[in-house]
């Protein structure tokens, strides 16, 4: 008897229609992680906002009488111990002063005025809020934003962003 050889039918899938799927596949997965990315760094600066209101609501509490002298000068702000970085942190209630950026990053409050002050010294009610070694695509949105009663403005190199308030 003769034997007549025929061709199966095959119901896979062909190899170029499995590397069009995991394109297709790798593609979502990186667009995922883009938006997830963006998602993070929007919120943190939405968090620091939120920070930056808190501290100047409670700045202002503590300068109410017009006397900024209980806030530490322009110039603590640049050592871990300083009263800049320790005054944030109370202010914010926080174990730490560091920002939502994580990192080396963080926040330090000051007056405005760089001289000495004087138990008769009223007239600077001013205070600064420092967000220190942040990234600069952060400095920059955040230099966008509004404050009330505050400006702000990235420092040289983009990583120090400097909200003045003039009270």
């Amino acid at each position: 008897m003769k034997r007549i050889f025929s061709r199966n039918q095959e119901s896979g899938r062909s190899m170029i229609e499995m590397v069009g799927v995991l394109a297709v596949t790798g593609l979502i997965t990186a667009a995922a992680f883009v938006l997830i990315r963006t998602g993070m760094s929007s919120e943190k600066i939405n968090t620091v906002s939120d920070e930056v209101d808190i501290l100047a609501s409670n700045i202002r509490v503590v300068v109410a009488g017009g006397h900024t002298c209980s806030l530490p000068a322009t110039s603590e702000i640049t050592s871990s111990d300083s009263g800049g970085i320790n005054f944030a942190k109370a202010l914010l209630k926080a174990s730490s002063a560091i920002t939502p950026f994580g990192g080396s990053s963080y926040y330090a409050v000051t007056r405005s005025g760089s001289g000495t002050c004087t138990a008769t010294k009223k007239t600077d009610t001013g205070f600064k809020i420092y967000l220190v070694d942040i990234p600069a695509t952060a400095c920059s949105a955040l230099d966008g934003m509004t404050y009330a009663g505050g400006t702000a403005a990235c420092g040289t190199g983009g990583t120090t962003l400097t909200i003045t308030y003039s009270e």
